[in-house]
């Protein structure tokens, strides 16, 4: 009997990994997990809905007018810019299956706040707005994955106060198809997806590099005018020879942000999906030492070619790493929204930041930064913040782009996928 494994995927701003052995030689591991490239091996899922959907809706769903148009929605969105199949089905089950190496085979969504399911949200409405466990073979097939809607918060539509509830569900079907945890603000699958979109109307948008992962595992949508897809494999090492654990990222020729990915602890890294372009290809491990590097230059890439890169970072001291950010108020890592023509003034928390001789830039032309005009701020006695005005140009393309902060010695490090352009 060939072994099995379960991922469990939360949506955690801080997600920490474990590992435990079970019978059958299969393990259980917590998002986010590496290893063999977990997919629907025929790219098609059908979702059993359970009637805490559409029949009598629990407290947590009392604000949300229409729960089953949410779903169906948030799976158009991975259907549009793939192949993928997914279906959907009434069922009367309420519960998840059981943790173990195996499961029922049925793809269950459910809010029901059964026992089954509240032992999933241990912390009650401090614990992830949603919860998607994914039973996959040695194969890396998956074989099912169920979404438990956490019974403790409150979700809501447009119209409500709340979590956003289609946004929460285009995160956790992402992961049932199994794509993993990205560290960019702008990805539907960053951590904090939910409160990134909070506040915008109608802003669940799949970016960019989630469109290449979905089309790296499944393909092109049918109905797709463009040519794709390509790919770009390979290895990150130091200059030293050791392999590391870094971001690697492919701008186009506009410095949108086109694809992102962490390579695996032997530096091994893999960018699929990629349509037909012009692109750049960058890598980085601030946390190790080394600041980013170009590690290709703007080159076309044709339809079905496969690069392969060796990238070689060089160690660098005192670089000035971005912890916290803002756009005219306050700190955190949500992303930061920008417009045509919008003046305004970028607040940067971090490492070697306050004090230093620090530049910032974008990876677009189309957005300056008024260095000679920064200064610095404090908001208490253990959180300061250097203060940038930025000017974003009246003809800029939309989409997702990076910033990054420059030390004395020229070395930068980059805010991957920190800024939007609607």
């Amino acid at each position: 009997m060939p072994g099995s494994a379960m991922k469990s995927a939360s949506g955690e701003i801080l997600i920490f990994c474990l590992t435990l052995l079970i019978a059958f030689g299969g393990k259980v591991t917590a998002e986010p997990i590496s290893g063999p490239d977990v997919r629907l091996p025929t790219g098609t899922i059908r979702f059993a809905i359970s009637p805490s959907l559409f029949a009598e809706k629990p407290p947590s769903l009392s604000a949300v007018r229409d729960p089953i148009g949410m779903v169906e929605r948030a799976a158009e969105r991975w259907r549009a810019v793939s192949a993928l199949r997914i279906d959907f089905q009434r069922t009367q089950a309420l519960s998840v299956s059981p943790s173990g190496p195996r499961g029922d085979r049925i793809s269950l969504i459910t809010a029901a706040a059964t026992a089954e399911n509240l032992a999933l949200f241990p912390e009650g409405e401090k614990s992830p707005p949603a919860i998607t466990r994914v039973f996959f073979n040695n194969l890396g097939h998956i074989t099912e994955a169920d979404i438990a809607l956490n019974p403790f918060v409150r979700f809501s539509d447009t119209a409500g106060d709340g979590i956003d509830l289609e946004a929460v569900l285009t995160h956790e079907i992402g992961h049932a198809i199994g794509l993993e945890h990205s560290a960019a603000p702008t990805s539907i699958m960053n951590p904090a997806f939910y409160s990134a979109t909070a506040g915008f109307s109608g802003a669940v948008r799949l970016a960019e590099m989630d469109k290449s992962a979905a089309r790296g595992k499944y393909g092109p949508a049918g109905d797709s005018t463009t040519e794709c897809c390509s790919a770009i494999i390979g290895t990150i090492a130091a200059t030293s020879g050791q392999k590391l654990e870094a971001d690697i990222w492919v701008e186009d020729a506009f410095g949108r942000l086109i694809a992102y990915t962490r390579s695996s602890s032997e530096g091994v890294f893999a960018l699929r999906g990629l349509e037909v372009g012009t692109y750049s290809v960058y890598a980085q491990a601030p946390e190790a030492g080394y600041p980013a590097m170009e590690i290709a230059g703007l080159r076309q890439i044709s339809s079905g070619e496969v690069v392969q890169l060796r990238g070689r970072l060089e160690s660098a001291t005192d670089l000035a790493n971005v912890r916290l950010f803002g756009f005219n108020a306050g700190l955190s890592r949500r992303p930061i929204i920008l417009s045509a023509g919008l003046n305004g003034q970028l607040f940067l928390h971090g490492d070697a930041i306050k004090g230093g001789q620090i530049a910032v830039g974008f990876s677009t032309a189309a957005i300056s930064a008024l260095n000679n005009s920064r200064f610095e701020a404090d908001f208490d006695q253990s959180v300061s913040a250097v203060v940038v005005p930025i000017f974003v140009n009246l003809k800029v393309e939309a989409g997702e782009f990076n910033f990054f902060v420059q030390n004395a010695e020229l070395k930068r490090v980059y805010c991957i996928g920190c800024v939007k352009i609607q």
